[in-house]
C-alpha cells in the first residue's frame, strides 16, 4: 500500500455521487482545524486505484477510511459530518498519544534510573518525593529525575 503519512483520511469518491460531494465539502472545512492530518481524494472509478481499493476492501462510494501509521482505525460509508469530525478527533488523539509515548521513552532511556517526582532533588515539593530522594542519596544510587 502507498505511504500516506502517519495520519491520513482517504476519501474514496465518484464525481457523480451526491453524497461524495457532501463529504468532500465537509472534509475541506473540518481539515482546516486538523493540519496534522492529511486528506487524500481517491477516484474510485480510476483503474490505477483498483489495487488500493482492493487492499482496503473498498467496494462502494462514498467510503472514508482513517489511517494511522498505515493501519485502518475508522471507516464510514455514508455522509455524516459528525462521524467525519470524530475520525479527525481520533487521529488527533493517536498523534498526541504517540508524541507522549515518544517523550516518555526518551525520558526513561535517559538514565539507568529515572525518578518521576514532584519538584527536584534540590527542592522536593512533597514528603514522598523528599523521602524517596533521601533514600537514593543515602544509598548513593545514581539517578536522574523529572519534575512532574
Amino acid at each position: 500500500m502507498e505511504n500516506f503519512g502517519s495520519a491520513c483520511i482517504l476519501h474514496f469518491q465518484s464525481p457523480s455521487e451526491e453524497a461524495c460531494r457532501h463529504i468532500e465539502e465537509s472534509l475541506e472545512i473540518i481539515s482546516t482545524f486538523y493540519p496534522q492530518v492529511s486528506v487524500k481524494r481517491i477516484d474510485f472509478e480510476e483503474d490505477s486505484n483498483s489495487g488500493l481499493c482492493e487492499s482496503l476492501n473498498v467496494s462502494q462510494v462514498p467510503t472514508v477510511v482513517a489511517l494511522f501509521e498505515q493501519k485502518e482505525i475508522s471507516r464510514i460509508t455514508e455522509f455524516d459530518a459528525e462521524k467525519l469530525k470524530t475520525m479527525f478527533d481520533l487521529l488527533k488523539q493517536k498523534i498526541q498519544q504517540k508524541a507522549i509515548d515518544e517523550r516518555l521513552k526518551t525520558l526513561i532511556n535517559q538514565s539507568k534510573i529515572m525518578l518521576f517526582v514532584k519538584g527536584s532533588p534540590a527542592a522536593p515539593k512533597c514528603g514522598f518525593t523528599r523521602q524517596l530522594l533521601q533514600i537514593f542519596q543515602d544509598k548513593q544510587i545514581a539517578f536522574d529525575s523529572f519534575d512532574i
